[in-house]
């Protein structure tokens, strides 16, 4: 078997490929199909430009639910803390009660 592609693609080739694409597809709908290509890279490039920014948003917004998280530990060990003393309190009344 002889592969048809043993290097560069050369002007004989081109040729080739642009008659077949032309026969297939007709001259009159290369343009639209063009455009078309031209539109997607177009979405494709806008879309990589918001993903960037969602990466470089990302961290910030990391940031905030860290902040969010350690205030509301704080709170909550405030609240065992307090807790634990007011159990703490009535087991000692309790005692006291017991003795008199």
């Amino acid at each position: 078997m002889i592969p048809l592609f043993l290097g560069r693609i050369g002007l004989t080739e081109l040729l080739v490929v642009l008659l077949i694409v032309v026969l297939c597809f007709g001259g009159k709908k290369i343009p639209e199909l063009m455009r078309g290509v031209g539109r997607g890279v177009k979405a494709f490039r806008e879309g990589l430009e918001g993903t960037d920014e969602a990466v470089k948003a990302e961290p910030a917004a990391k940031t905030e639910t860290a902040v969010k998280t350690e205030t509301e530990v704080a709170k909550t060990e405030t609240s065992v803390k307090t807790e634990a003393e007011g159990a703490k309190t009535e087991a000692e009344a309790g005692e006291a009660s017991g003795r008199a």
